[in-house]
């Protein structure tokens, strides 16, 4: 498929984006020594070895080896075993790990791709029950306003192209649901090009206090999971009712409804 150049640069664009995870799930791979411990094992190791020396459960380390060995780090052989390359060996300690650190990105946030997470499975984004996190430490100054930016402007774009592209997904719909939809600009771009359908925003009550309001004759927010039972969908209520607990839902899907 051959992309113009509009459509080139939508793709590029998420390139920039999230350019950074490349180099932090490589740091991370240096501070946990992984490429030491694969030569350690004589230059092959099994993800259940690599997993019991890491402390870290092994579906979470698959994951980043499986993006290390994407990107030309490491090589898998036939019988799941991890074994070293050229590359690599670079990032073995007194060779090039430490100008590794010294020029990898800091930690994001938001990425959840630290030795500490990795292991615990707890991201510090995440708000436990009862419990604080950078949402609301005052030293993260104003990510929350830079979070839901950043969430409208995505939504904005993906929408747009779903509505272009894609309008007889909302044949027949009667109702949406944006469940986590933050100031609902998901919703809004919907409620527009398909003024008969009903629409809800759902999300925590301190995000909907300061959501402006929804374009739209049929359009609204709520924080409440029962309030969803006035779009007559006991599966929807339901499946609303379940994130209830989740203090941060930050990527959840929207929900459809068709009458």
């Amino acid at each position: 498929m051959v992309m113009d150049e509009s459509q080139q640069a939508e793709a590029d664009i998420w390139k920039f984006a999230f350019g950074f995870i490349t180099g932090t799930v490589v740091k991370t791979s240096v501070e946990l020594h992984i490429q030491d411990l694969v030569a350690k094992h004589g230059g092959s190791i099994s993800l259940s070895a690599l997993s019991a020396a890491l402390a870290i459960p092994a579906d979470h380390l698959r994951r980043i080896m499986r993006f290390l060995i994407h990107h030309g780090i490491f090589h898998k052989t036939s019988d799941d075993h991890y074994t070293e390359n050229a590359l690599s060996r670079l990032f073995a300690t007194g060779n090039m790990s430490a100008f590794m650190m010294l020029h990898g990105p800091p930690p994001p946030t938001l990425s959840g791709v630290t030795p500490q997470v990795l292991r615990t499975g707890k991201r510090p984004d995440v708000k436990p029950a009862d419990g604080e996190d950078t949402w609301t430490d005052p030293a993260y100054g104003n990510h929350e306003k830079v979070f839901t930016d950043a969430m409208e402007a995505h939504s904005r774009v993906t929408t747009s192209k779903i509505v272009a592209h894609h309008p007889d997904l909302f044949r027949g719909i009667r109702s949406v649901v944006d469940v986590g939809g933050r100031h609902g600009m998901a919703l809004s771009c919907l409620i527009k090009a398909f003024p008969t359908v009903r629409g809800l925003c759902f999300d925590l009550p301190e995000v909907v206090a300061k959501a402006p309001p929804l374009d739209g004759q049929w359009a609204d927010y709520s924080s409440e999971p029962r309030t969803m039972h006035s779009l007559d969908s006991p599966s929807l209520w339901m499946a609303a009712l379940s994130l209830a607990p989740y203090t941060r839902p930050m990527y959840c899907p929207e929900a459809i409804v068709r009458h």
